[in-house]
C-alpha cells in the first residue's frame, strides 16, 4: 500500500458535513469462475447536495483513490478486455440495513490508516457520530466495508 494522494485527500476530507444520498457498489466479476468471484473495485456515493464521489481500488494503483468515473465506459473496457469474461455490475446499496440508517446523518469526520505521520490509501473511516463509523479498507483483491454500531 502506499500514501493517499493530496487530490482523494482533500475530496474526501470535504465530505465531512455532507449526508450520503444514494451508495452505489461496482462489482468486477469473473464469469468463468466456479464459485462465482466477485470483487468489490468502486463505490459511487451521491450526496444530498448532488455531488458524486467514487472510491476505486484497483490493479492500476496501490490503494484506495478517489477517481472520475463512467459506469458505461469502464464496463465497455472491461468486457472487452477480457473477451466477455469478466462482467462490471453496479448494485444499489443505499437501503442496506447498514447504509440506511445513516442517511439523514452529517459525515462528522473522515479519518485514514496512518504511517509516520503520512496518511495510508489503505484505510478510510466514515465517522458519522460514536454509533455509527464505516471503514473502507483494501483486500488483497479489492475493497471491504466493514459498519460499527
Amino acid at each position: 500500500m502506499g500514501y493517499l494522494s493530496t487530490r482523494s485527500f482533500d475530496d474526501l476530507k470535504k465530505l465531512e458535513g455532507k449526508k450520503i444520498r444514494k451508495v452505489v457498489y461496482y462489482l468486477w466479476e469473473n464469469l468463468q469462475s466456479d464459485d462465482g468471484f466477485k470483487s468489490l473495485d468502486w463505490i459511487g456515493f451521491t450526496f444530498h447536495d448532488e455531488t458524486m464521489l467514487t472510491l476505486h481500488f484497483g490493479v492500476d494503483n496501490d490503494g484506495i483513490e478517489v477517481v472520475d468515473f463512467d459506469f458505461e465506459e469502464e464496463r465497455t473496457n472491461i468486457e472487452t478486455q477480457f473477451k466477455g469474461q469478466v462482467a462490471l455490475i453496479h448494485e444499489n446499496a443505499t437501503l442496506d440495513t447498514h447504509w440506511f440508517p445513516i442517511l439523514e446523518t452529517p459525515i462528522a469526520s473522515v479519518k485514514f490508516g496512518k504511517e509516520k505521520g503520512e496518511n495510508k490509501n489503505n484505510q478510510i473511516i466514515l465517522e458519522f457520530n460514536k454509533t455509527h463509523i464505516i471503514e473502507i479498507s483494501t483486500l488483497e483483491e479489492g475493497m471491504s466495508i466493514d459498519f460499527f454500531e
